[in-house]
């Protein structure tokens, strides 16, 4: 956290400095129809939209049950006792309000932008008012067998001499996404021509980590914004964007094994799956060369 802020701290005063260089000076602007290459950065505001999210062992079929919100802490002696799932687990993923992004793009002249972006998310799990212990709303068991009399798991049994134990769990540390995105882009001026409007559409790739696990998704964006040119060299701009990854599954995770499983296959992974998608806006500058 403390190098995304270090790296917006950077990009900010940046971004200052050009205003300040230029508002001193005239504003000319008879080279913006040539055509322009631009460096540009900017903040991001990002409000989640993740939805249908589910959890199940890669070959059977499983009950999600999450750790109880009492726990005294999330050590291993906790996450090994079966009576410590029995919650109901649905997930809520925070909105994230330092996201960035910086661009290298080609400015034709004569409306039409080419650019790829580079951009970071990173949306974290909600942790609920009821839980009192950190990191305990993370946690959720894969239960193969429920105990009869209460929502948690078959206790452990003993078999040969070793416990076995119904259930595996996870840890949910959130999702992170850094993006690679081709954007083409088309500028309209306004009458005075230094504010114009602009749409862009985008596809690219997502890298999400999730699950402890790195997953490329196939991507894609639209946005809508205004632009206002400071200087012929500096463009401030503003716009509302969403953003899709295509494909919600995430396979072969990795789970932790409270003992033994009892039942075969007694080593298993994980398939995960979930809309991933979210929408904001962003505002930032453009450095023209």
């Amino acid at each position: 956290m403390k190098k995304k802020i270090n790296i917006l701290n950077v990009i900010l005063l940046a971004s200052l400095s050009a205003f300040l260089s230029t508002k001193s000076s005239a504003v000319s602007l008879d080279n913006i129809e040539s055509p322009q290459i631009y460096l540009g950065t900017n903040y991001k505001l990002s409000i989640s939209h993740f939805t249908n999210f589910s959890v199940q062992e890669t070959n059977q079929t499983v009950d999600i049950i999450g750790l109880k919100s009492n726990v005294p802490n999330t050590e291993d002696d906790i996450l090994k006792t079966a009576k410590n799932f029995n919650t109901q687990y649905n997930p809520i993923f925070k909105n994230n309000f330092t996201g960035f992004s910086g661009a290298l793009g080609y400015y034709s002249g004569r409306g039409l932008r080419l650019e790829l972006e580079a951009s970071y998310q990173d949306f974290d799990v909600k942790k609920s008012k009821n839980y009192k212990t950190n990191d305990a709303h993370r946690y959720f068991a894969l239960v193969r067998n429920k105990d009869d009399k209460a929502f948690q798991p078959q206790d452990d049994v003993l078999y040969r001499k070793r416990y076995r134990s119904f259930y595996s769990f996870m840890r949910n540390d959130g999702i992170s996404i850094a993006s690679v995105m081709l954007n083409g882009c088309y500028d309209l001026p306004f009458s005075n021509f230094k504010i114009s409007s602009y749409a862009c559409i985008g596809i690219g790739g997502d890298f999400i980590e999730f699950f402890e696990a790195m997953k490329v998704k196939f991507a894609y964006q639209a946005k809508l914004g205004i632009s206002y040119y400071i200087s012929p060299s500096v463009n401030l701009f503003a716009d509302t964007y969403y953003h899709k990854s295509v494909g919600n599954q995430f396979k072969n995770l990795r789970v932790q094994y409270a003992h033994t499983l009892r039942l075969t296959p007694i080593f298993t992974s994980a398939i995960a799956k979930l809309n991933i998608g979210y929408f904001g806006g962003e505002v930032g500058f453009r450095f023209i060369f």
